[in-house]
């Protein structure tokens, strides 16, 4: 099994995805070069300069990956989003086809070894949390992805996100991921969320499309979102206004909570060097 995330070189990536692999290397020890690489993007905004090779400290593999820019040929900054997916299908001409990935974002780390059952072929494993958090796909924010459905057979698109598949699956489902996120910015321009949510928006309309069925999993501890759970196995800080995505100084360590999410964000900061 392989954790992936498309990881841009500015400070923020930097310290999530350092942050990533200290959890790696806590829950998988000496084996931890096993489950992840780090694929970087040339280029994340259409200004920047190609970078070539990764500049941050790691013991992991790294790759350099193409920017959407570059293979849809409009350098337009609203297409940032799709870097994710259409990394993710660079990265998956790399794997064997009976692999196990699981395509997460730089601040997700790992609590525990997972331990649940792998996905079977043509099958999308997910944690079904995101729909009624924000997607809503079934509800108010069905006209999102209705104008890219191909059939009316709706048993395979539940909203969820985290999606784990193995390697012959992402194969056969990511240029209509990839597409879709691309028409969705294109359709809904004024649309914000939308633009951001573009690949799990594109996830979802291509099993759809394909007939994947997205099985719920769980597994997820999102702080300020969920209560901590013995099943927990990865956490996703984005919503958390203790521990954020934005810049690490003023934290209030003093004020974390005793879990082992955020007992591992402060033993890993005692740690890292800026």
């Amino acid at each position: 099994m392989k954790y992936i995330q498309i990881v841009p070189l500015n400070e923020s990536f930097r310290w999530q995805s350092n942050l990533f692999e200290y959890s790696l290397k806590k829950v998988y020890g000496d084996k931890f070069k096993d489950y992840a690489i780090i694929p970087f993007l040339k280029r994340n905004q259409p200004t920047d300069l190609p970078t070539y090779e990764y500049p941050y400290e790691t013991e992991l593999d790294t790759m350099a990956i193409d920017p959407i820019y570059d293979i849809i040929g409009k350098e337009e900054a609203k297409y940032i989003p799709v870097n994710v997916y259409s990394g993710l299908r660079q990265v998956l001409q790399t794997l064997p086809d009976d692999e196990v990935v699981m395509c997460i974002d730089s601040d997700m780390p790992l609590l525990k070894p997972y331990t649940g059952r792998l996905p079977e072929y043509h099958e999308m494993l997910v944690d079904n949390i995101y729909e009624d958090w924000h997607m809503h796909l079934n509800g108010k924010n069905r006209n999102a992805v209705e104008p890219f459905l191909n059939h009316k057979d709706f048993n395979y698109m539940s909203g969820g996100s985290n999606f784990m598949g193995r390697v012959k699956t992402w194969k056969y489902i990511i240029d209509n991921i990839v597409e879709s996120a691309v028409r969705i910015i294109d359709t809904f321009p004024q649309n914000n969320q939308f633009r951001w949510w573009a690949n799990m928006l594109g996830a979802n309309i291509a099993c759809h499309n394909y007939r994947v069925p997205m099985n719920h999993i769980g597994g997820c501890y999102f702080p300020n979102v969920n209560e901590l759970q013995d099943d927990h196995w990865i956490a996703h800080y984005s919503c958390d206004p203790l521990f954020h995505k934005g810049s690490l100084k003023d934290r209030k360590w003093d004020k974390f909570p005793d879990n082992s999410f955020y007992n591992l964000a402060k033993e890993w900061y005692s740690t890292y060097k800026v």
